[in-house]
């Protein structure tokens, strides 16, 4: 169970931290969900994809909903 909340914690932590970047950065929220998949993308070919849990089944129907939330958000900006 601690594990789970850890992950949800990093997650949540690595959207602020990236939030307050791409705001200082004065890019777009686009460009850094970009960022973002890319460094997923990267830990994967390092072999640290297990660092984020991102094989986990919650994480993964987190990610598939908001990425088809994303486009419509974005649309309303």
């Amino acid at each position: 169970m601690d594990q789970i909340w850890f992950t949800a914690a990093l997650w949540l932590g690595l959207a602020l931290v990236a939030a307050l970047f791409g705001s200082w950065l004065r890019a777009s929220m686009a460009l850094t969900e970009i960022m973002g998949i890319l460094a997923q993308f990267l830990l994967d070919a390092i072999g640290k994809d297990r660092l984020l849990g991102a094989s986990e089944a919650w994480v993964i129907f987190l990610a598939s909903a908001g990425s088809s939330c994303s486009p419509f958000l974005q649309g309303l900006n």
